[in-house]
């Protein structure tokens, strides 16, 4: 079985506006991550299917598709990777429960600091990160998972299950 490769940590970006996906992809490469970007969500399916992320940003109104028609079409292609979505200052309530019905991991609003982008990509990306690694070990036969796998998967296991909620309650006591 190949090892798990944990780094560096990969982000696609998504939206419509070039201005937007470069300022993004600048920033965000600042911040330490490899980035992947395009204008174009069906580009965007197509580069899922070919890599892993361990975050998507994506644009919820764009012109192509909606950002809740992407997401929905990378999730019936088996594509778990969190996704973050990126509305206008003061979005609708309802688009914001709608993405996280749909099983968005989180919103960001335009326009957003260096620091809400850094805290959200650091949870999210971590999130991905270790939702890759547990799907990893969960493919290991059973027979040939080491003690040291076996701790790791429960590790990853409360990571998920608690991590976001740990996460929001920062996030709305700020």
């Amino acid at each position: 079985m190949a090892e798990f490769k944990e780094d560096p940590r990969k982000v696609l970006v998504l939206d419509d506006e070039p201005d937007i996906v470069e300022a993004m992809t600048e920033l965000i490469q600042d911040l330490g991550y490899k980035v992947i970007a395009t204008t174009s969500a069906n580009h965007a399916i197509d580069i899922c299917a070919e890599q892993s992320f361990d975050t998507i940003l994506s644009d919820i109104n764009m012109p192509e598709m909606s950002g809740f028609d992407f997401l929905s079409k990378i999730r019936s292609k088996q594509v778990d990777t969190p996704v973050v979505f990126i509305t206008a200052a003061g979005a609708e309530k309802k688009n914001t429960t709608s993405a996280l019905r749909l099983g968005a991991f989180d919103y960001i609003e335009k326009p957003w600091t260096t620091d809400e982008m850094q805290e959200m990509l650091n949870m999210a990306t971590e999130y991905g990160m270790r939702l890759r690694r547990l799907n990893h070990i969960v493919s290991i036969p059973d027979s040939e998972k080491s003690a040291n796998d076996l701790k790791q998967l429960e590790l990853d296991k409360k990571f998920l299950a608690l991590g976001p909620i740990v996460y929001n309650q920062r996030r709305n006591n700020q």
